[in-house]
Order: C-alpha cells, then sequence, then structure tokens
C-alpha cells in the first residue's frame, strides 16, 4: 500500500500528458481557424 501514491503520481502524470498533448492538438487547431 506503500506504492500507492507512487501509483497515483504514475497515473496523474500520464493522464496530464495525455490531457496536455489533447489541449495542445485542439489549441493548435481553433488558433489554425481563427
Amino acid at each position: 500500500m506503500r506504492n500507492a501514491p507512487d501509483v497515483e503520481q504514475e497515473h496523474r502524470m500520464s493522464r496530464h500528458r495525455q490531457a496536455g498533448q489533447a489541449n495542445a492538438a485542439r489549441g493548435g487547431i481553433g488558433r489554425a481557424q481563427r
């Protein structure tokens, strides 16, 4: 159970990276259209 914090950090980082890439792609498309 002590490893739980590390796992949570890994999940948060992975989700954050995926969300960042998605937001960057959407932002790029939105900026291009505008």
